[in-house]
Parts: C-alpha cells; structure tokens; sequence
C-alpha cells in the first residue's frame, strides 16, 4: 500500500492506494481545509494547523512520500554525450548555476539511448526539504521520500498506454494559478506557470488560457520537433468552463484538442489537489533520492565542521588564547557569532529598534557592544530582551530577510520580529531558522503582504521559553 501527501494552499490532501498494472485501487482519501496561505508556491508558511493535521494521522502517514510543488524547484531533461565523474558533475553545475553554499539539493538520473544520454535533473532549495522535514519531525512522523509533481507526472505518463509517445500539454489550475507541462513523445521537456489575471467566471479567464496555450505552441513549434502537440488537456475546471474553452479553441482554429483530463483509474475527472497525490503513487529503483542525497550532504557539511574544529583547537594549544580570538573572528566570518558571549547588557525596545537599524546599516558590532553595555537597566525583562538572544535572531536573518523591527511585551514573554524578504520563500526560510535555534517554545506566523513587486512585509510572533 503506497502512502502520499500533498499539502497546497488551502488544503492537505492524504491518499492510501494500491497500484497495480497501472490500475489504482484507492483504499482511503482524506481532505482537510486549510487558512488560504498556509501555502504558498510550495512553501511552508502557517505551519501550526498543517502540525495538527498531521499529528492526527502520525500512524497513517508513517513512511509517506511527499509531492513537492514549487516553481523554487528545478527539473529538466538534458540531452548529452557520454560524461563521467567530474565531467558530468561539472557539466551539471555548469548547466544549472548551482551554487557551492549547499543551499540546493540536487541529483539526477541518466540513461543511454542511442549514442547519447538522456538525464534528467533536479534541484530543490535546501531550505524547502528542511522546512517539511521540521514538521514531520515536530509531528514525531518519519517520512518515506519525496517526490517533485513534474517528476512525477513524467512517471505517470509512461505507465499509461494510452498517453506514452504522445506529444500533449497536461494543465493543472487552482484558482487562478495555472501550471502546464509539456510532453513531447512520451518525455517530459518544461513546465510553464503562470498566474492568470481575470477573473475565473469572466470570460477573459478562458481568453487567457488560450492565450498560455498559444505560447505553448508556438515554443514547440519553435524547437523544430517532429512531435507536435496533438492535444492540451486541462485538471481543475468545472464542466462549463471546460465546454466554453472547447468552444472557443474551435473558433480561434488552435489546431489541437482541447480536452478535459479524464481517466477511470483515477476515478474519472479529478481535482488539482487530488491529481498531484496520485503523482506520488509510481516510485521506481532509478529514481532520485532526494532524502537520502539531502542525509549525505548533512554529514559532509558536519564532517567538515568538526575537521574546521579541530583545526580550531589545535591552534590553540600551539598559539595560545590571543590568537584564538583571532582564528574564531576568521572562522566564523560573522561578527556578530564572535562577540555574541561577549554581550552582557540589556536594551529597551527603543534601544532594541536603533541596534537592527545600525545593524542593518552595517555598523560596527564592537560599537553596538558597547553601546549595549553602557546603556542603563530600564527595568524591561532581562530575559525576554537579552541581547544575545537579539544578536541570535539578527545572525539568523541575514541571509533571509531584512529585520526592520524588534518589540518585545514582558507580559506575554513574546518577541514580535518584523521585517521585508524579497519572497515568500525567504519569509519561510527565515522562520525555519528561528524554530531551529530552539530558543522560542512557539513560533507564530502572522501573515505577510506585498509591498511591492519584489518584496514582502511579515510578522512573527515568537513565545520565549
């Protein structure tokens, strides 16, 4: 019995089936409705209601694969000579940019047709598999794998006689988010997401979805294939939107069928949410392990931590104490991490403020130091606004986010962080990695909003322990 997961925006989605001969006989399917935004384009956001969820059906979910979808996530078909070791691997970073920081957890899987090689690759944010993995650690739940839709839509495909050769566009909508995936005989080859603007019962709604389409096409047609796209099949439109946009693909002459996505196996017309836990049903021996690569890349980086370590140490028997101030100042490469034992004053929530401004001004944090130790005792709860617990929380969103404001309430024991990230997903990363430091018993996501193209205004509320 295979065990699957899907959480998206506004639901959380659990399938138990058995597949067999590409048949699936489902055995239970449950749905549970979620805040709007818990989600967002795969994104850990509101995680308390999702915990809960989850902890109801710790037994349940024991060993489940887990459908990721994000457009964080990379997955592409190369087609390439014969390469080995170092070759391949420097052809794949090349490739992809994939950056020496370990924040991408990536592998890929190959096989030779022909003189050449067919790879396919994936990539996925280090800081998304950490995030899931902290709340099915959190749940006490442990996990099978994971595994990426368009991955497996790709493994789907050629377990089905009547869609593998063919060359079609699968379209996946919810609400006003539209991803589609093109198929060229048989392979996957892209995904397009798009958000579409109008309205989803005007009209317009349909206009632009043949208008995504088109484009579609014309890339197709663009890549000179000799697989055109016969058919464009669409998951998550009800009856009469789908009678509309046949009607109207017939008037503008696309030159395809436009077709609602039916199969029996998968008990006629699905919904988005319930087609992308179907996708997580096939697992095959070549398949990338995204858990067992993100394992491995943890005790390199451990291994490597423990190797700077010793180096640490000996260093300091050699040199002597002086130097070790020195070594710890290059080693950590963060200033903040150096003087952070050294800190031993205690601010006001206005003295809080002035120290993120100048720390986001990049000011000096010997003179933050001294600022801070200089400054009078007000009374405020030394405890909640300890300034290594500050100094802690600045470390941790340096690389995420931009803290633009401290405010601590004494009665509640609570820190109240405020800040800009440039997306959603820096917003959730910066919050995996205050629940890491374990310094807050709870940690609440208020919600964000948009402030403009690029950027994102939050509030976290933090419980001090």
């Amino acid at each position: 019995m295979k065990k699957v997961l899907y959480i998206n925006n506004d639901q959380v989605r659990i399938l138990l089936a058995d597949l067999k001969k590409g048949e699936v006989k489902v055995i239970k399917s449950l749905q549970y409705t979620l805040e709007p935004g818990s989600v967002i384009n795969g994104v850990l956001i509101k995680t308390n209601e999702i915990l809960n969820i989850l902890k109801g059906n710790s037994k349940l979910l024991k060993g489940a694969t887990v459908v990721l979808n994000s457009s964080n996530i990379q997955i592409k078909n190369l087609d390439h000579p014969e390469l080995k070791g170092k070759h391949f691997d420097n052809y794949i970073r090349k490739e992809f940019s994939i950056p020496n920081d370990g924040s991408l957890i990536y592998g890929s899987t190959s096989r030779k047709i022909g003189k050449q090689y067919k790879t396919i690759f994936m990539g996925v944010p280090v800081d998304i598999l950490k995030s899931y993995l902290q709340l099915f650690k959190e749940a006490k739940i442990k996990l099978g794998r994971f595994e990426i839709l368009q991955n497996g839509m790709a493994k789907f495909v050629k377990n089905k006689k009547d869609l593998e050769g063919h060359t079609f566009v699968l379209n996946l909508i919810e609400g006003n988010n539209l991803i589609s995936v093109l198929i060229e005989a048989g392979e996957y080859v892209l995904t397009d997401r798009n958000r579409i603007i109008a309205e989803p019962d005007s009209e317009s709604f349909i206009d632009e979805l043949l208008q995504k389409l088109s484009t579609i096409i014309q890339f197709n047609k663009s890549q000179k294939s000799n697989n055109e796209i016969s058919k464009s099949y669409y998951i998550g439109l009800d009856r009469d939107k789908l009678l509309a946009l046949e009607d109207k693909s017939v008037g503008m002459s696309i030159g395809l069928d436009v077709v609602g996505f039916v199969d029996h196996s998968l008990h006629d017309k699905v919904g988005l949410s319930h087609f992308c836990c179907f996708m997580g049903l096939i697992e095959k021996k070549a398949d990338i392990n995204l858990m067992k690569i993100f394992k491995e890349q943890n005790k390199k980086q451990k291994k490597k931590n423990w190797g700077m370590i010793v180096i640490l140490l000996a260093l300091i028997v050699a040199i002597g104490g002086f130097t070790f101030v020195k070594v710890k100042n290059i080693y950590t490469e963060n200033e903040n991490a150096y003087y952070e034992s050294e800190i031993s004053g205690t601010a006001n929530a206005k003295e809080l403020t002035e120290l993120i401004y100048k720390q986001n001004q990049t000011m000096s944090i010997p003179a933050i130091m001294k600022e801070l130790n200089t400054a009078k005792d007000t009374g405020v709860d030394k405890e909640l606004l300890n300034a290594t617990k500050l100094l802690k929380v600045m470390e941790v969103a340096k690389d995420s986010v931009t803290v633009t404001r401290l405010e601590g309430d004494v009665l509640y024991k609570s820190l109240t962080i405020s800040g800009i990230g440039k997306d959603e997903f820096s917003t959730s990363s910066f919050i995996s990695k205050l629940k890491e430091t374990e310094m807050f018993s709870n940690v609440e996501y208020s919600g964000y909003k948009s402030t403009s193209a690029n950027e994102y205004s939050f509030t976290v509320v933090c419980t001090l322990k």
